[in-house]
């Protein structure tokens, strides 16, 4: 069992610590555990952390029509798996993967847009790692800023889970919705 308090350093919140303790020249406070790499935070921020992780699900839930459909269905998949990578105190860049084929068949152009652009940041940062990157501000940089593409990805498949239906309450291809 892990004996600290700690995030994973390229979580939402674990990134956004790592920033602000570099940008005031204070201790990092890293832990390096099972191959990752962990900053100690306070204990409040993983309920935080989860909590924006309910508020996209209950948004997309809330987004969702009644009626089954496929589409809706992929949507609402897409959703939710990002919004267990926003949640989660555990973000590699592996995880990205996860939600990859249900953002390709989504709908709206400007999610799928925006989910190329959090992997671009991914690999951007990948492609920079190196030991010892945890004092690297432009690395943390990236991280931090994939991290806020990821959080309005989160907001966009939330969103956007009901697509566009014709008056039938059947979803419209993607090649009729004009988004």
């Amino acid at each position: 069992a892990r004996q600290f308090e700690g995030i994973h350093s390229e979580t939402l919140f674990g990134a956004a610590f790592t920033l602000a303790r570099l940008r005031s020249g204070s201790s990092l406070e890293l832990i390096s555990d099972a191959g990752a790499t962990y900053v100690a935070v306070p204990s409040w921020v993983v309920p935080i952390s989860l909590t924006v992780g309910i508020i996209l699900i209950a948004i997309a839930l809330t987004r969702l029509r009644s009626g089954f459909s496929w589409n809706a269905s992929v949507r609402l998949v897409a959703a939710a798996l990002v919004a267990l990578l926003v949640a989660s105190p555990l973000l590699s860049p592996q995880f990205m993967l996860w939600p990859t084929p249900f953002l390709a068949l989504h709908h709206n152009r400007k999610v799928r847009a925006t989910a190329i652009a959090v992997s671009a940041l991914t690999l951007i940062y990948m492609l920079g790692w190196n030991p010892g990157f945890e004092g690297d501000l432009w690395w943390v940089g990236v991280v931090n800023l994939r991290n806020l593409v990821l959080l309005v990805l989160g907001a966009l498949t939330a969103w956007t889970v009901s697509g566009s239906q014709t008056s039938t309450g059947h979803d419209q291809p993607a090649s009729q919705d004009p988004r």
